[in-house]
């Protein structure tokens, strides 16, 4: 893979648009793979392969490979130089929607933020009913985030919720949280109907709050436009499209700094850069105008990797990207990773419990998934995967 993508990168333009064969369809070339799409995916091979997991089956050590992580830090820089050549740049904050989400608009979303993207496009009706994430009429939430995974998100001031400093209150807990808070999350008393005062129940006893609906008191709002609903008509003629990038220049910023953290520690940078691993995350949080982290956080590299990981927890919500973190990371097997939260609260938010709602079941063994029995049968120095 690594060998592939590096001639990939070799041969592959910027932008095909600059190019004599792109000239043939110029200005529809959007979803060719290009350099900054080879360079983005080796950084993240690089990344995976010197992670704890595959470090650990490889090693024995289930820590980060120095090694790998420099070359994941030297593609990522790669492509940060592109975004400095304005190849790729950060969505502004009030625009940051249109990168997952369109209404009324051409297909496909065209994103300077965007690095690699599966071109296809999926209507609402087709992805409620094939996923089956419950009703989302008007007034309806579709899917229910866990209250463990919303706490990743901090105060307005930038700080943790666990920090002393952070000024969060357990009796008030939708109040001052940092803008990807209320990005990411419906929250119970949210308009979700235009056209009439239709607002969320996701308190105990309320119309959302139920085994078809929202069992943990939070809704999906990433991928979400409030007027897609059956008063509003937002999904009218299939002219409602959700949007996940493969990768984007967010979460290069990302790699890089978990990258450079392992490899130079928080403060350092990769040899010919100007960009520190806390400046990284710093550029991530300022666009979405969230506080630079504390310089509590970045005294060592132990103490930045939580923050880190918390950052990706946060900026790269329900992009498909958490379930893959916790694997390589080597920490899917400890208890508070299995279990899954739930918050009650009555409808005046009187009182505020946290509520085990279930308990997943992830030994070792489902770090990697089992060979089908036949295949290992076929050939006596075919092991199966251990565990299985």
């Amino acid at each position: 893979m690594i060998a592939d993508l590096e001639k990939a990168a070799e041969y592959l333009p910027v932008d095909w648009d600059q190019t004599v064969v792109g000239q043939r369809t110029a200005n529809q070339n959007l979803g060719k793979l290009t350099k900054g799409a080879a360079l983005a995916m080796l950084s993240e091979v690089f990344l995976f392969s010197g992670s704890p997991l595959v470090n650990g089956v490889s090693t024995g050590s289930y820590t980060y490979n120095t090694d790998y992580m420099k070359r994941s830090a030297e593609a990522a820089w790669k492509v940060i130089q592109l975004a400095n050549q304005d190849v790729y740049q950060l969505e502004p904050w009030e625009n940051l929607p249109q990168l997952f989400r369109t209404v009324n608009r051409t297909f496909p979303i065209k994103s300077k933020e965007n690095i690699f993207s599966a071109m296809h496009r999926t209507n609402a009706r087709w992805y409620a009913q094939t996923f089956q994430w419950a009703s989302i009429g008007g007034e309806a939430v579709y899917s229910s985030p866990t209250h463990n995974y919303a706490e990743l998100f901090g105060m307005k001031n930038g700080l943790p919720l666990d920090d002393p400093e952070s000024g969060y209150d357990p009796k008030d807990p939708f109040s001052n949280r940092e803008p990807r808070y209320y990005f990411n999350f419906f929250l119970d008393g949210e308009r979700i109907v235009k056209k009439e005062n239709v607002f969320l129940q996701l308190y105990i006893g309320g119309a959302q709050r139920n085994a078809n609906n929202s069992q943990t008191g939070y809704g999906w709002k990433k991928f979400w436009e409030v007027t897609v609903n059956n008063k509003d008509n937002g999904w009218g003629g299939g002219n409602f499209h959700t949007f996940c990038p493969r990768m984007r220049l967010g979460e290069i910023y990302l790699i890089y700094a978990e990258a450079v953290n392992e490899a130079y520690g928080p403060n350092g940078t990769h040899p010919g850069a100007n960009l520190t691993a806390v400046d990284a995350v710093n550029i991530i949080r300022r666009r979405s105008q969230t506080p630079d982290i504390h310089q509590k956080f970045t005294t060592n590299k132990e103490t930045f990797r939580e923050r880190v990981w918390n950052e990706r927890a946060v900026e790269l919500a329900f992009e498909a990207k958490r379930w893959y973190d916790i694997r390589r990371w080597y920490v899917a097997h400890l208890d508070k990773y299995k279990e899954l939260y739930a918050l009650e609260f009555d409808k005046g938010h009187t009182y505020f419990r946290e509520t085990l709602l279930y308990t997943r079941v992830f030994d070792q063994k489902h770090y990697w998934l089992p060979f089908p029995t036949d295949q290992v049968n076929l050939y006596e120095g075919w092991k199966q995967n251990p565990g299985w």
